[in-house]
């Protein structure tokens, strides 16, 4: 084990088989509208599990989530995900068997929001090792 410095504080982490991620509160320096929440990864990359090209032994932040609020992350084998503050899901990684749940087996190297009914509230987003698991609430 060894000592990772993100140099933000942090709020959440997950750990994937060879992947890590981390919810990180960023200063007004770093952000162009205040303080901002950021996702963070490094590691292993072969599915683009990192949410970009090529491997990252130090901690990068996630781009494509720029204008979120994550709340929290998850790490599979393979894929990753984040739950934001308006309760929407983002993957990214491994598509294998549908495991992001985009209606496809594509990898993405990108965050995609997950598509869900307007009447179901997802609640908490988890990812297994080669699978996700969503939480929810459907209105009526």
């Amino acid at each position: 084990m060894h000592t990772v410095d993100i140099g933000f504080r942090t709020l959440g982490i997950a750990s994937g088989l060879g992947h890590s991620l981390a919810v990180c509160e960023v200063p007004y320096s770093e952000v162009a509208s205040g303080v901002g929440i950021k996702v963070f990864s490094w590691g292993w990359n072969q599915n683009s599990q990192l949410g970009r090209q090529g491997p990252s032994h130090i901690p990068q932040q996630v781009e494509g989530l720029d204008g979120e609020t994550p709340k929290s992350v998850s790490a599979g084998r393979a894929h990753s995900l984040a739950l934001t503050a308006k309760n929407d899901v983002w993957v990214w990684g491994c598509g294998k068997n549908g495991r992001l749940g985009l209606c496809s087996s594509t990898d993405e190297s990108e965050p995609m929001i997950v598509d869900f009914s307007q009447s179901y509230e997802v609640l908490e987003a988890v990812a297994g090792l080669d699978h996700t698991l969503v939480l929810g609430e459907i209105s009526c």
